[in-house]
């Protein structure tokens, strides 16, 4: 047989080297199989990182809120306790008013 003796390791028969339609076919599918599968991976991995950034955001934001918050209800009440001691001056110097009044009131009538 002529083909054996030509058959070294150059494989010079070509028919012996093509790949057949149909174990060509089944690795095709194969490939395409697992790249759905690496996809697949992907996407889940994709939507596991964006739920854990979207969670961590949340909670950022929660606490960025409860700080404003925290610093709202904090300038309320410094607000609120320098108008009580505005209103304790206005009542002092109101008080420091008549005294003179009458304190003038008795000069006048001495």
């Amino acid at each position: 047989n002529m083909n054996m003796n030509t058959n070294t390791n150059t494989n010079m028969d070509m028919n012996h080297n093509m790949i057949s339609p149909t174990k060509h076919k089944v690795e095709m599918e194969s490939i395409r199989h697992a790249a759905e599968v690496i996809q697949q991976e992907a996407e889940e991995k994709i939507s596991q990182m964006t739920n854990e950034l979207q969670t961590k955001l949340d909670m950022e934001r929660r606490r960025m809120q409860q700080e404003i918050q925290n610093e709202r209800h904090k300038v309320r009440d410094d607000f609120k306790k320098a108008r009580e001691e505005c209103e304790g001056w206005k009542d002092r110097a109101m008080g420091l008013e008549a005294e003179m009044e009458e304190v003038h009131k008795a000069n006048a009538e001495a």
